[in-house]
């Protein structure tokens, strides 16, 4: 029961903050300073973040309901978690598209910053199609159990 208080209280207060630096980001975008797309980079963390959020503060919850003893409980919960997966990664890889495909020139300032450090975020971006795969599982398991 700790565990689950000292998560959701580390993920709150990570949504927090991340929302805070969103917020911040969207000035700066308005400014021209930082690119539309990665703001839609941000807002997928973001959504993976309180989605995780959402279901570590329903877990206890939906665990001792006898709605998690279906299996349409269970495809919904495989399927958002995939969709945090896929969310979260397919916006970075939308994100890297645009920077190998813009002259570094061409970048709003914050943007020219990650350009020289791609390479980096490119570790996380490729696991978008697992998510999709996850999603279609969950979708497969709710069709089956109706």
């Amino acid at each position: 029961m700790w565990g689950n208080i000292l998560c959701i209280l580390l993920v709150a207060a990570g949504t927090f903050l991340y929302g805070r630096r969103l917020c911040r980001f969207v000035g700066y975008y308005r400014e021209g300073r930082v690119s539309g797309r990665r703001l839609c980079r941000m807002a997928g963390r973001l959504y993976g973040i309180v989605i995780v959020l959402i279901l570590g503060l329903l877990d206890p919850l939906i665990r001792t309901a006898p709605f998690m003893q279906t299996g349409m409980a269970r495809g919904m919960l495989v399927f958002c978690m995939g969709s945090v997966i896929f969310i979260a990664s397919y916006t970075d890889r939308r994100y890297i598209r645009y920077l190998k495909r813009t002259d570094m020139h061409d970048l709003p300032p914050m943007d020219a910053e990650h350009y020289r450090s791609y390479g980096y975020l490119m570790h996380g971006f490729c696991i978008w199609p697992i998510g999709g795969l996850v999603m279609l599982i969950g979708i497969l398991m709710v069709a089956a159990s109706l």
